[in-house]
């Protein structure tokens, strides 16, 4: 019995409950809803991009010929996705209603491409011309420290900005409409994110990868309930096309 307690394969890691009101819809003014309305967060991986492992400028960082092609194919995709109410969208979800974008250089160049493979000619025959809004917070940063222990280490910024990042993009629907917003960022915040809306511990974002221009579903009912409904998905690619980094 001594044995069995004090042995790590034996402690139990479940059983911890869910916090439902964990994006603190009272503060936020948000009127509880039906389960069945459904907030759905498209996130998305930038494209591979030129001087990964080399210290230069962020405005360095560029797609590669490689990079656009998967940022082209996964606008192609999505647009495919709504066209033909795809189940991988929540139902009542016809088009996407707000685009983010971090503001550094491959995921700008990505988003341009995505919102060009979606609206052919972008001239408003898709419910006005898209544009995505920049936003400094989704930039790409070592989010929190990570269990077992990486080499890496979080700065105190970052961690404050990686949870600010999810309090201003992950909440339960404000409105009794189904909606999906597309945003474009990077492997490391996206991996904090699922961890957080999953209510799991944080630690483990790095214990899982994620493709280049790979697509994640993030889905939040009315209640507050989460699903993570695809990690990571690059089917829509070529599978020479598939990468990780370069």
């Amino acid at each position: 019995n001594s044995k069995r307690r004090t042995d790590p394969c034996n402690e139990k890691t479940w059983g911890v409950p869910w916090i439902s009101d964990w994006d603190n819809p009272g503060q936020r003014g948000i009127q509880p809803r039906s389960s069945r309305i459904k907030r759905q967060v498209l996130l998305v991986r930038h494209g591979q991009y030129q001087n990964e492992k080399t210290k230069c400028e962020d405005s360095g960082r560029t797609l590669t010929p490689l990079g656009e092609r998967q940022a082209k194919a996964t606008g192609v995709y999505l647009r495919e996705l709504f066209d033909n109410k795809s189940a991988f969208l929540e139902p009542g979800i016809s088009e996407p209603k707000n685009f983010y974008v971090s503001d550094m250089t491959r995921a700008k160049q990505t988003s341009a491409l995505i919102l060009e493979g979606m609206f052919p000619g972008n001239n408003g025959k898709f419910m006005g011309k898209k544009t995505a809004t920049e936003d400094g917070i989704l930039r790409e940063r070592f989010p929190c420290d990570t269990e077992p222990p990486s080499r890496h280490k979080a700065l105190p910024a970052d961690i404050v900005a990686a949870e600010s990042a999810f309090s201003r993009y992950f909440h339960r629907p404000k409105s009794d409409e189904a909606t999906c917003d597309i945003i474009v960022c990077h492997a490391n915040v996206i991996r904090y994110f699922i961890c957080r809306a999953l209510q799991v511990p944080p630690e483990a974002w790095l214990r899982f990868s994620l493709p280049h221009a790979s697509v994640t579903s993030i889905v939040i009912g009315g209640s507050g309930n989460v699903k993570v409904s695809a990690i990571g998905s690059a089917f829509h690619l070529d599978a020479a096309d598939v990468t990780y980094s370069k």
